[in-house]
């Protein structure tokens, strides 16, 4: 709940820059509806989400 609360306050244009741990990173995961691997990552590890292109695709995790 505090995951979703504090991504439906960001105001971006563009990319948002969000820093925090992994367990935040396994909720990001969860609500954009990645696969449970996507949920696995180290601490400290840089990703991007990247929104679908199509309406009917899904969201993408990289680590970058």
């Amino acid at each position: 709940a505090r995951v979703r609360g504090a991504l439906a306050q960001v105001k971006a244009d563009g990319v948002p820059l969000v820093v925090a741990h992994s367990g935040t990173h396994r909720v990001l995961a969860r609500l954009l509806g990645l696969a449970e691997s996507a949920d696995a990552i180290a601490n400290c590890r840089p990703v991007c989400f990247t929104p679908p292109a199509r309406s009917d695709a899904s969201w993408t995790v990289e680590v970058i």
